[in-house]
Parts: structure tokens; sequence; C-alpha cells
């Protein structure tokens, strides 16, 4: 079963359970285990439990998929040394899952070149069954370009074999992941003296690798053209909440760590290190990880055998307030000296803080410093993550309450039309509680289409025009003498079924399809 089906559950029963549970099914012959480490495990879920019960819906959106540009289709994929090895054992080809994680374009058993299958490129054919000699395949690469480029190719492919057998509940955790990525650049001299990013040399690094890979089926978008190189991955060097396609990871493990084994050692290496405040970040970020959780887990054990904070903090040369952050997070509760916040105090802030209140208002009612809150967050175990959970629990009920509000009251409105109302808002649901936004908005009147006018439509249309045209004689030079569809274009042209119906803007283009479908079978 190829791409990211649905109804798994439905499918096991009418198999009557051959090819193994749901589970079995959904991690051993679909994509979707490809998509599912660098989420979170709630979105591990929900997907799973998508795929399974219903239909995806926005599930390709919530991965990544849409908004990449990589395109949402996945090709089958084949090694022509590959197929010739199971027609002798076997007496027929099949598809081989390692061929098809995106970003594999070489076999690495016989380091070959992949073809893809034109089958089930656009909508022709996808629902069918077929085997690699039922359908007509075409090069991710022509044979020049993939000798110059085979090493990167293999090493992409590494990487995205890597990635799709992983462990089922392994899941990158964000702060580490930019932790290594952050620590490498430092290695690389990638930052300044104050910290910040060094795009020149960034750049230089990005494009060691996506230039070659540009030239592969699919991966276009890395050329830059559309959206420059900086745009599309300085984001992912730093924790954030968005969605980023593993490619794009893939591109950035590749530029500072040169293969996947290299990156995923890094990885297991870094440290998060101890929670901290904006205050620390500036500071901590060149100190050696390794150093601090050498101290951290010295210090610990020495709270543990009775020594006090304070003279353990002596001991290992940190401050006090650091020594009783270190022994919170191993869930040991330290001494207070009450001076002003007295042990009753510090019970009345500790609630308001369950309760989500600010740390400015529990520093008011309890007649402290913010500091002192900030002191008793990050030495009272589980507290703070008890104050940010109260915290997006109460944002999540006003969010949800503003937006229904503003759509009831200025009903019928397109959630377009409220976005730009409630600019915040939409901020917060989109990054925060995606599922419950798009399901809201899905039941409002869709806004009018514009015409993209920021689009450079006279650049794209020239692009478009040379590719439909190198496309029409690749087919011709493949099918001699046969008349050429716009299905066929299609194929070999992965992004032009999406801008069918955008023609009148792209007059080039138009003519360019209207050239090659019009030539007869004698031409």
């Amino acid at each position: 079963m190829h791409d990211i089906p649905s109804r798994i559950d439905e499918f096991v029963i009418r198999t009557e359970g051959i090819l193994g549970d749901a589970d079995s099914v959904i991690r051993g012959h679909t994509l979707l285990p490809f998509y599912l480490p660098y989420r979170t495990e709630s979105d591990s879920v929900n997907a799973i439990a998508g795929v399974r019960h219903g239909g995806i819906g926005g599930l390709k959106g919530r991965l990544g998929i849409l908004a990449s540009r990589f395109g949402a289709s996945h090709p089958l994929k084949a090694c022509s040394q590959c197929i010739l090895e199971d027609q002798v054992a076997h007496q027929v080809a099949y598809w081989h899952t390692d061929h098809q994680w995106p970003g594999t374009w070489v076999c690495l058993k016989h380091q070959l070149a992949l073809n893809y299958a034109l089958y089930k490129v656009n909508a022709e054919g996808r629902f069918h069954w077929c085997l690699p000699l039922d359908v007509i395949q075409a090069p991710g690469i022509d044979a020049q370009r993939f000798e110059e480029s085979r090493d990167i190719l293999t090493r992409l492919s590494e990487c995205a074999e890597g990635l799709g057998t992983l462990p089922k509940d392994f899941h990158f955790l964000p702060t580490r992941l930019a932790a290594t990525y952050q620590k490498r650049l430092h290695e690389l001299g990638c930052y300044g003296p104050t910290a910040r990013l060094k795009s020149k040399e960034f750049l230089q690094l990005l494009e060691v690798v996506c230039s070659p890979l540009s030239c592969v089926h699919g991966l276009g978008i890395l050329r830059g053209d559309d959206v420059p190189l900086l745009n599309q991955f300085a984001r992912l060097i730093d924790e954030h909440r968005g969605v980023a396609h593993p490619l794009k990871h893939f591109v950035i493990s590749l530029a500072l760590f040169n293969n996947w084994t290299a990156f995923v050692g890094a990885y297991e290496a870094a440290q998060s290190g101890h929670e901290r405040n904006e205050s620390d970040v500036d500071t901590l970020a060149n100190i050696d990880h390794a150093l601090i959780n050498t101290q951290k887990v010295a210090l610990i054990e020495s709270v543990k055998n009775g020594q006090s904070v304070t003279a353990a903090s002596k001991e290992f040369g940190v401050a006090v307030a650091t020594a009783m952050a270190w022994a919170a997070e191993a869930g040991l509760h330290t001494p207070w000296r009450a001076k002003i916040f007295s042990s009753s105090r510090r019970k009345c802030a500790m609630q308001m803080l369950r309760d989500g209140k600010s740390k400015e208002d529990v520093a008011a009612t309890a007649s402290v410093s913010i500091q002192s809150i900030t002191l008793l967050l990050r030495t009272q175990p589980g507290l703070r993550a008890d104050w940010n959970q109260a915290k997006f629990d109460r944002t999540q009920k006003e969010s949800r309450t503003s937006w229904t509000q503003m759509a009831q009251r200025l009903h019928p409105i397109s959630g377009r039309r409220l976005r730009q109302l409630q600019p915040a808002i939409f901020a917060w649901l989109y990054r925060n509680d995606r599922n419950w936004l798009e399901d809201f908005n899905a039941k409002l009147p869709q806004s009018v289409k514009t015409n993209n006018s920021n689009i450079r439509w006279d650049a794209r249309d020239a692009n478009y025009s040379q590719g439909v045209d190198a496309a029409a004689l690749a087919v011709h030079l493949a099918r001699p003498g046969s008349r050429i569809r716009l299905a066929d274009l299609c194929n070999r042209i992965p992004e032009l079924k999406a801008r069918l119906s955008n023609l009148d803007q792209l007059p080039l283009t138009h003519a360019a399809i209207g050239r090659a479908t019009r030539r007869h079978a004698t031409d």
C-alpha cells in the first residue's frame, strides 16, 4: 500500500489480517512512519487514529507535506537491477519498501538511480493496483547529472531510510534538535561574536547540498528560485512550533554533519540543558553542554546523599539558584530560607501559578519580586509544567471563545475575514489548536479567491513553458509516433497539474501545451 491511505481498520477486516494488524500495516506498508519522528507523540497518535478509522482529511497539511513545495504526491520508485533479480528469484518484480521513502533516489544495494512510475504521479490510475513492470517508468535524474551527484544522492537516500526505520516510539525533541544544529553551526563558525547567524556562511553550506539535489524530480524548490534558501531553512535551526517536511531537515543534516550517522550521533550526544530564563540564554549558549551535564549529575548525587544545596553549589562552582533548579529537575525538594517570602505566601503563590496567573500578578499578591516568582517556578518540582499547562488551557478557552463569538456576531463571515479582524487570535489557534481551527473554519463560507498578484507569473510562465517543451521532447523520444497527451506532460512535470487552472496567467505555458498536444502521430 502506497502513500498515506485511510480506513486501514476496514482494510484489515476485509483482508482477514493476512498482512497483520492495523499498526503493522501502517508502519510496514505505508509512508506515514516517515513523517512521525519530527512530530510530537500526540500528533503521531492523532495521525495514526485518522488513518485507521476514517479519511485523512487535512493530515497531509498537518504533517507539513502540502506547504513544503515538494509536492503531495509520492511516486512509486524501482531499481532496474532489483527488478531483474526479483524476476529470477520470485518470477515477478515488486515494489521495495526502502525505495519508496521520500528523498530516496538511489538503490543502496546496487548504487543505481531509481526510476519513478508515471502511472501514479497524477490522478490517472492513482487507485489501481500495479507492479513495476505494469507501468511506464522515467528516470528521476538524467544519467550525466546522476554521476555528478551520486555521492550526495546516496547520502540523502541513507537519511530517508534511516528516518523511515527509526523505532516506532522515537520522536526528535525540538529543544535537543535545535541545540544539535546550533552547536554544529558554532563549530563551523556560522555564528558571530554577538551570537547572530552569519547568513552568508550558512547559505554556502546549504548551496553545497541543494545545488545538486535541485536537479532531481520533485526537488526543484531547492534551486531557491521561488523561495530563497535562507527563508526555507533559517527557521529550522531554532526551536519552533511549525511543521517542516523531513526533507528540509535532511538538507540541514547533510549540510552540517555530512551524513545521517553523524547527525544521529550528534543528536544523541546533545544535552537539552536545564530550563532557563530568557536572561540566561546568551550566557548559556557558549557553555559546554557536556560539562554542564557532568556538573549537574554530580551535584544532584551530592544533594541526594544529604549535602545541602548551598554547600553543593559552592563545591561545584554554580549559583545556589542554579543548584536548586537542577535539584528540582531531579524531583528533589530543597528547603527555602524564608525572609519576606514566607511559607504561607509561597503556598498562595504556588496555587495562583497552578491556576495560570501571570508572574506579575502573583508577585504583586505575594508582595515579592518577579525574580522570586521565577526562582519558585525553577525550584519547585512540577510547578512550571503545571503553570504552563494552566496558561495554555486558559488561552485556548479564551481564543476559541473569541473566535466563535466574532464568527457568530458577523455571520455569515469567511475564515479569511476573521483572520484579518483577529490576527493575534488566529496566530495562536493556528500554532497551538490547528485541528479545532480547521474544523471550525470548514463550516464557514469560503472566501473568493484572488488573482495572487504578488506572484511573479512572468518568471513562472517562462519556466513552465520551457519545462513543457522539454517534457514533450522526452515523451516523443520515448514513444516515437504516438500522440502526446496532457497526462504525459503532467507525469513529467509534477507541478503542472496544479497550474492548469491558472493558464490564463501563463500564456507561454498554455501555448507550449497546445503545441505539444496538437501534434499528430505522424509529426
